[in-house]
């Protein structure tokens, strides 16, 4: 078994593969420079031991720093434009923000492409999706 890329869009797929994999490279090699630096200063340890601790040490805060506050955003940026670009739907980007859930995969794996939006007068469209996500118990989401 290999790692598995899921994505809801062709959309989410390019943000999180462009931005959010270079991102979490660069909170990394950031991290992991930085805790260079303070064995440096304060560890005085060499070898194979600093290159352990600088590379587990910038790998796991890295990870944990891009899911605490980078995971987030990349999904209210992917709501924001599939909500633009493919629907064809005017939101600000705090709209989009609020509609991110339908966006997003739920713990089945599921999630609420709306394509049936595209039919409908684009005035229209905005306040559609706002009665959706709240049928279905998606607005507002964190």
């Amino acid at each position: 078994m290999g790692a598995k890329f899921y994505f809801t869009s062709r959309i989410d797929g390019f943000v999180r593969l462009f931005i959010g994999l270079p991102l979490m490279l660069g909170i990394i090699f950031s991290i992991g420079s930085g805790l260079n630096e303070v064995i440096d200063k304060f560890l005085n340890i060499e070898g194979n031991p600093r290159e352990l601790i600088v590379g587990l040490g910038g790998i796991a805060i890295g990870v944990g720093i891009y899911i605490k506050y980078v995971v987030n955003y990349l999904h209210f940026l992917t709501s924001y434009l599939q909500l633009r670009l493919v629907l064809g739907v005017n939101v600000t980007f705090k709209e989009a923000k609020s509609l991110a859930a339908l966006f997003v995969l739920n713990e089945e794996g599921a999630w609420f492409p709306v394509e049936e939006v595209k039919k409908l007068p684009k005035e229209e469209r905005k306040s559609y999706l706002f009665k959706f996500a709240k049928k279905v118990g998606r607005l507002n989401w964190q």
